[in-house]
């Protein structure tokens, strides 16, 4: 009988961390606070979003380092940017709005109290706005999925 269990969901990355589409939101965004004038072009390389996306093989090491837990499952599961939208009868650009939108609110979610914190309220509506356009577009061209690791563990 398992005397504790815990599910755990990390954001991940599959295969090249320079090549993976997860980050390509944080690019979007930096591009975008670029563009409105907020950060540097020359200081963009030092712009920091504090986000780290662990390797399976991290996240097993640190498990077991720790020693409190059994793995018991552990997957990675693919979803789509905008997953869970519903595309049936909808017009096509009503369609690529929505999943723009959708992303843009997640990642607003996300970002916000780090974006606020450096630049202002005053910016996220038309940052979010932007990018929700530049998402759009983006989803469109490439095949944009989040990979996250899921992790069953039990208590040892």
């Amino acid at each position: 009988m398992f005397s504790g269990s815990i599910v755990l969901t990390f954001n991940t990355f599959n295969g090249s961390v320079r090549t993976n589409i997860s980050f390509k939101i944080y690019d979007v965004i930096s591009r975008i606070l670029t563009e409105m004038g907020l950060i540097k072009k020359s200081r963009l390389g030092t712009f920091n979003l504090p986000c780290h996306h662990a390797s399976s093989k991290q996240i097993i090491k640190a498990i077991f380092q720790e020693g409190s837990f059994e793995i018991r499952r552990l997957e990675i599961k693919k979803t789509a940017w905008n997953g869970g939208t519903d595309d049936e009868d909808e017009r096509a650009s009503d369609k690529n709005r929505a999943r723009g939108k959708l992303v843009v609110k997640y990642i607003r979610a996300v970002l916000k109290a780090l974006l606020v914190a450096g630049f202002g309220e005053g910016v996220l509506d038309e940052l979010f706005g932007r990018a929700s356009v530049k998402f759009t577009k983006l989803m469109n061209a490439q095949d944009c999925q989040f990979h996250n690791i899921v992790v069953w563990q039990t208590r040892n």
